[in-house]
């Protein structure tokens, strides 16, 4: 029913015209509108380049999408793909294409390891990916110059073994659904930052910056009152981890933290943690603080392994 099928004389019009719808121009490297004669002269030039092979994903015979591989390298065994839907309003189409792609690369070009590049205005691609066990392998930060500002590009990649020993059966199975933690899987946790924790804090820390302990400093310096320092809020998320979600045995092996905006002492604060990625026992969790206003304070991501007697 489904399958994939090399651009051939009779779909590289379609394809053009796809290429050219502005939502699919709008995350592509290449933002221009391609003419005719440029599409053929690429089309030319990939039919005898044997690291670059570009599907159409058909069902029922009918091309409904296109999956592309390049830089193959058959000595290090690593490729890069992307695809993109005939028709941006059909849902459940990248699920497809992504489980088909994966499949491919690692069965019949025969790669270790599959890598992408997704621009930052694409953001929801990037979690896409992370469902079946794609890894943020780096950001390259303003990179790519769109529309008058400068986007991120983001790295990501996925293991042969992994997708094998972890992801694969799962997914086809749709067993991790009796996983109690499955991606998606989130805890919520209320909680507040007081004065005392703040002095202790820096006591501890011996971190002498006084808009942590004297207002009269802190207001001169714009806040509204002393502020809490960024690492004592964000250690909500040790808590959680630990005796919370998933728990005790818990291991937390990596944080990001960027801090968006100040965080003062009483104020009613959210940590949200969010499961984004699963591989075996290692888990990449989202992690947000918001404010009672919803605003977001704080945000990162997490790296955690999971107790073996968890599962």
């Amino acid at each position: 029913m489904y399958k994939l099928v090399p651009i051939n004389d009779d779909t590289i019009d379609i394809i053009l015209e796809w290429r050219n719808n502005p939502k699919i121009r709008k995350v592509m490297f290449t933002h221009h509108i391609i003419s005719n004669k440029e599409h053929y002269i690429w089309y030319e030039k990939i039919k005898n380049d044997s690291t670059t092979k570009v599907f159409t994903f058909n069902f029922k015979n009918v091309p409904i999408g296109v999956i592309s591989f390049y830089n193959i390298d058959t000595i290090h065994k690593t490729t890069y793909w992307g695809f993109y839907s005939g028709d941006t309003s059909k849902k459940g189409r990248g699920t497809l294409m992504e489980r088909y792609a994966i499949n491919f690369a690692f069965d019949v070009l025969n790669v270790e390891k599959l890598c992408g590049e997704v621009l930052s205005n694409n953001l929801h691609v990037v979690s896409f990916h992370r469902k079946y066990g794609f890894e943020i392998e780096g950001i390259f930060r303003k990179q790519h110059y769109y529309l008058g500002e400068f986007l991120d590009i983001y790295r990501v990649a996925l293991f042969k073994r992994n997708w094998e020993k972890y992801i694969k059966n799962k997914i086809e199975n749709n067993s991790n659904q009796n996983d109690k933690i499955k991606i998606g899987s989130a805890y919520n946790l209320n909680f507040s930052i007081t004065k005392r924790q703040i002095f202790d804090f820096v006591r501890f820390t011996q971190d002498n910056n006084l808009i942590h302990t004297d207002e009269k400093t802190a207001r001169h310096f714009g806040f509204n009152g002393i502020v809490s320092p960024g690492l004592l809020t964000s250690a909500v998320f040790s808590r959680i981890f630990g005796s919370k979600f998933p728990g005790h045995g818990t291991i937390y092996l990596s944080q990001s933290i960027f801090f968006i905006a100040p965080v003062y002492s009483g104020m009613e604060l959210l940590a949200t943690v969010k499961i984004v990625s699963l591989i075996g026992r290692k888990a990449i969790a989202e992690t947000l603080i918001h404010n009672q206003a919803n605003e977001l304070l704080i945000k990162g991501e997490a790296t955690i392994l999971i107790p073996d007697n968890y599962f």
